[in-house]
């Protein structure tokens, strides 16, 4: 762990670090570092000038995004907070349990990074109270777990206390924003059986900067909805088992998640109160009828 935490610090830094070992005659570790001249550095903070070759891999993550950032070891704190700033989100940091859970309740913060190990309130307690709060109030904050101990069973008590994801520490950085993507940027589970519609939804989605997921059946799609939260799901209506059918059983799911997508049923009928009285039955918020109408979509993609 060590070894690690000093790489990272020496790559965060821009240099290198490495060894020359033989059997029998001991290692020597090294590394390297960079510093800046006096002169060119005395009117600028160090951390804008030693980290400025980190390039923001927030991927589809919108600059400004604030996340709770819950961890009570300074290494680990600081390397998580410089590289999420580096990608152009907002960082509030807290120490505690009992901390997280007052900050989260503020309603200020788009995700949570959650330390498990935290002195007066662990970060299974402290997810559990939010969660807790969530149901009386509504919302549904994401909430990952960051540990250091990759045992087996970790995950699953994680998710059972409510968090949203799991990341092992030393943070690999890929899997940060991975994993920051996956719960913050927008998402689109799409199942039609038309080629013409199905690419134009796409189209658009993947213009905008949603991350889209195909799926070729209402079974499938309810897998997808079961592992992953999407905030818009399109329905192909003309096939009931992948359009009303699907749209209730993803709502039973939500009941247990606390989270609940847009719901847009897809189809060739003309739009009428009867078709619509339908949908809202079965969970389905509104109806898009072929050919698609673009604006309507990405009025829909708004709301």
């Amino acid at each position: 762990l060590g070894l690690t935490i000093s790489g990272q610090l020496v790559r965060l830094a821009g240099g290198e670090i490495g060894l020359d070992s033989s059997p029998g005659d001991g290692a020597t570790f090294w590394f390297t570092w960079k510093f800046g001249h006096p002169s060119e550095t005395q009117n600028r903070s160090v951390r804008s000038e030693t980290l400025d070759y980190i390039e923001p891999e927030s991927g589809l993550l919108p600059d400004g995004v604030r996340v709770l950032l819950a961890e009570d070891e300074t290494i680990s704190r600081v390397l998580i907070e410089t590289l999420l700033e580096q990608a152009g989100l907002s960082v509030h940091v807290v120490e505690n349990g009992r901390q997280a859970v007052d900050e989260a309740l503020s309603g200020n913060y788009q995700a949570i990074l959650m330390d498990v190990q935290m002195p007066v309130l662990d970060g299974l307690e402290a997810t559990r109270e939010i969660r807790n709060q969530e149901r009386q109030h509504g919302g549904h904050l994401p909430i990952i777990a960051l540990t250091a101990h990759a045992m087996h069973g970790d995950r699953e008590k994680c998710l059972q206390a409510g968090m949203d994801d799991y990341l092992p520490k030393p943070l690999n950085k890929e899997g940060l924003f991975e994993i920051l993507n996956r719960h913050l940027g927008n998402t689109a589970l799409l199942v039609d059986g038309d080629f013409l519609s199905r690419q134009m939804a796409v189209e658009v989605l993947i213009e905008s900067g949603w991350k889209v997921t195909l799926a070729e059946t209402g079974r499938s799609a309810l897998y997808e909805a079961s592992v992953n939260h999407f905030d818009l799901i399109l329905l192909d209506m003309d096939e009931p088992e992948q359009g009303a059918e699907t749209a209730q059983a993803i709502r039973r799911l939500e009941e247990y998640s606390g989270r609940q997508a847009l719901i847009l049923g897809i189809g060739n009928r003309a739009v009428s109160q009867e078709l619509l009285g339908t949908c809202r039955e079965s969970g389905i918020d509104d109806y898009l009828q072929r050919p698609l109408d673009i604006a309507l979509l990405r009025r829909q993609m708004v709301r």
